[in-house]
C-alpha cells in the first residue's frame, strides 16, 4: 500500500502510461475499485490510506494499469 501511494506521488505530473506490479490481490483489487469508480474509499479498510489513492488517482496524468504478480513462489 505505501508502495502504490509513493509511486502515484512520484508520477504526478508526468504524462504517458503506468504500470503498477503488486503482489497484494487487495490492493490491486481496490484499487481498480476506486479507479473505475465502484467503490469510495470508506468500504476499505484503512480508508485513510484509501483516500490518499482517490485524491492521487483523480490527479492523475498518466495512464495507470495495476496489475497483480505473484510472490514467494518456489521455482522448479
Amino acid at each position: 500500500m505505501s508502495a502504490v501511494i509513493s509511486v502515484l506521488w512520484w508520477v504526478c505530473g508526468h504524462i504517458g502510461c503506468l504500470h503498477i506490479w503488486c503482489d497484494n490481490e487487495v490492493v490491486v483489487s481496490h484499487f481498480k475499485e476506486l479507479q473505475q469508480g465502484l467503490a469510495t474509499p470508506e468500504c476499505f479498510e484503512h480508508a485513510d490510506l484509501w483516500r490518499q489513492v482517490q485524491v492521487l488517482l483523480r490527479e492523475a496524468t498518466v495512464e495507470l494499469l495495476i496489475n497483480k504478480v505473484y510472490s514467494h513462489v518456489e521455482s522448479a
